[in-house]
């Protein structure tokens, strides 16, 4: 219960601060796609940020939902990344190539040569490529997927200043 409602207060907490993002970018002098911009890349250090306690300090859940999490939360970060660099880019596409790079990194795990290997020892090596390839991986991802995209799409539809999705017909 309490860690359930520390991940929802999280997700209102999130969604508060992109739709504070949304009005405070909205100088008519900033164009539309560096406002994204923003929010993606707040929205980015932020989940870094709730992963890295969760892996750190996360105790106190579970190993397998503590490794799930943290596979979506990572997942979550891609999207965001991605969202930074291709803002006017469709929530599909994005979540798409979202999605085949998440996945490319855990198939890549079955591919060792000792510098690689190395370099996964490393703390940030870790982070970013992972230590080994667990199926249970690729579907944690998908959830960290789908979950930037609902978040995206349901802050779209509530906010009427916001823009229609990029790249949609007019």
């Amino acid at each position: 219960m309490v860690i359930r409602d520390r991940l929802t207060a999280l997700a209102t907490l999130a969604r508060r601060s992109f739709r504070r993002l949304q009005a405070q970018a909205s100088y008519p002098a900033m164009p539309s796609p560096l406002r994204a911009r923003l929010a993606f890349v707040a929205l980015a250090v932020g989940t870094i940020a709730v992963g890295l306690v969760v892996h750190w300090r996360g105790t106190l859940l579970p190993a397998t939902l503590r490794d799930v999490l943290g596979d979506a939360l990572w997942a979550m970060m891609i999207g965001w990344w991605i969202g930074a660099v291709i803002p006017d880019t469709r929530v599909a596409s994005r979540a798409g190539l979202a999605l085949a790079i998440c996945w490319i990194v855990e198939v890549s795990q079955l591919y060792h040569t000792p510098l690689l290997d190395a370099w996964r020892r490393t703390t940030f090596g870790q982070l970013i490529l992972g230590t080994g390839f667990d199926v249970r991986d690729l579907g944690a991802y998908a959830v960290g997927v789908l979950a930037t995209a609902v978040f995206e799409l349901s802050v779209r539809r509530r906010d009427p200043s916001s823009n229609a999705e990029p790249g949609a017909a007019s």
